[in-house]
């Protein structure tokens, strides 16, 4: 019992909540409750693998690189799966664009050319090549620019119907 005339009950993984006569299905706080965790043993791995290259810097950097590689990828493939958990909810804001989901495509590009620039452009600065890293940083940003322009023409195009 949790206050003020709560209970709680957890039936095949699921919680639901018990208040007066109504029961409130709760499974979307025990998956958020889930992400955090995963969230928080990737955090830990990420300081793990910083710690460990740390100790190689010194006497055999070529290592240091390559473990920062390695966690970086481990990374990477963990943040593969919240990106299919993302996907998936999105399917539920394409039942409310009413015919516009090339928005939505073009949401989900943006994030792609976003992760995937940082992600490259962080391993080159690891491994000492700022001005590399600078570059793809510079085209993920023109790529983004033109991902969107659909979007500002669409814009324009309202405006211009309101005038």
């Amino acid at each position: 019992m949790t206050g003020k005339g709560t209970l709680r009950i957890a039936i095949n993984g699921s919680l639901y909540r018990l208040c007066g006569s109504s029961i409130t299905f709760r499974r979307k706080l025990c998956q958020e409750g889930r992400s955090v965790t995963v969230l928080i043993k990737i955090a830990f791995l990420g300081i793990a693998g910083v710690l460990l290259a740390i100790q190689f810097r010194g006497s055999k950097s070529e290592y240091a690189t390559y473990i920062g590689l390695a966690v970086g990828m481990i990374i990477f493939f963990f943040s593969i799966r919240q990106v299919e958990a993302v996907t998936a909810q999105f399917s539920r804001i394409k039942s409310y664009l009413n015919g516009a989901e090339e928005y939505l495509s073009i949401l989900l590009k943006v994030i792609g050319i976003t992760y995937i620039c940082e992600f490259s452009s962080g391993i080159c600065k690891d491994a000492g090549y700022q001005a590399v890293a600078g570059q793809i940083e510079v085209l993920g940003k023109l790529t983004v620019m033109l991902s969107g322009l659909p979007i500002l023409f669409a814009v324009i195009e309202q405006i211009q119907s309101f005038l």
